[in-house]
């Protein structure tokens, strides 16, 4: 389950996190916290970055499915267990 960063600090630039899984079909991941808010209830989701083994791809979309907080990503996709930077 991912920790909601967000209801803690609304104003959190930047947090570590660890990517818990990978979907390459959906190039999107899941982190074991984040800040990002998902698209819901008439609210946008956030947007940022993610960066990792000295690599950066654009989170563009984040959204709650299925119990999960999914983050579609534009770039490089990091595999499941990689520590990041958000």
């Amino acid at each position: 389950m991912t920790e909601l960063l967000y209801l803690k600090d609304s104003y959190l630039e930047e947090f570590p996190a660890k990517v818990t899984e990978t979907s390459i079909a959906e190039n999107a991941i899941v982190l074991d916290r984040t800040a990002f808010y998902p698209t819901g209830g008439g609210q946008p989701c956030d947007f940022g970055e993610i960066e990792f083994a000295g690599k950066i791809s654009q989170v563009v979309a984040v959204k709650k499915i299925e119990g999960k907080i999914l983050h579609f990503l534009e770039g490089e996709l990091p595999e499941a267990g990689t520590l990041s930077v958000c």
